[in-house]
């Protein structure tokens, strides 16, 4: 859990932050789950995805668990209004913040658009089909493909973007947002 602390100090992040825990493949598929159903705009449907995280989540080991707890126990306090707009805020006002992986390796250049067909080639090859209305490169969007998926395509695009994510853990720890709980449990596994 992030700590404030006053100005000028250096800022404490989870201990296990960054660094990998032993975790099965099923274990990393509910975190994965979680990550997606909760990177996502929140919505109406945000009391009962957290309902299905914390049901879920029985399974992990407890580091993983407590980083997923201590953002529904926030995302629950602060309400849906408040934390639509914090999402806002953070994710479509803050560049380092971004969602969407390619944007990290790409810029806005044509690359990009590229580098996104890529993810959505690897993503039908699989067999998934996007049942988001995003881009392929969108981390929630991502994250359900790791999760669902048979093969182990959606972990190696992870792995790939994992300096991309750690960008945005770190830009989430120095905006004080409850979000950087989901990054820290992600990059643990």
């Amino acid at each position: 859990m992030a700590v404030k602390l006053r100005r000028g100090a250096a800022r404490a992040y989870p201990k296990a932050a960054g660094k990998r825990i032993a975790t099965s493949r099923d274990q990393r598929r509910v975190v994965q789950r979680a990550c997606s159903l909760l990177l996502g705009y929140p919505d109406e449907r945000l009391d009962d995805e957290i309902a299905g995280v914390r049901a879920g989540s029985d399974s992990l080991p407890g580091v993983l668990r407590d980083e997923l707890e201590s953002f529904c126990a926030t995302a629950q306090s602060w309400g849906l209004r408040a934390l639509q707009e914090h999402y806002v805020r953070t994710f479509d006002q803050r560049r380092k913040c971004a969602l969407w992986l390619t944007y990290y390796t790409h810029g806005d250049t044509r690359a990009r658009g590229q580098a996104i067909l890529a993810f959505r080639e690897v993503m039908l090859r699989a067999g998934f089909e996007m049942a988001r209305e995003e881009l392929p490169d969108h981390l929630p969007v991502v994250l359900e493909f790791c999760a669902l998926a048979d093969s182990d395509d959606g972990e190696r695009l992870l792995e790939a973007n994992r300096e991309c994510l750690e960008v945005v853990r770190t830009a989430l720890h120095s905006g004080d947002s409850p979000y950087a709980h989901l990054l820290d449990a992600l990059l643990m596994t």
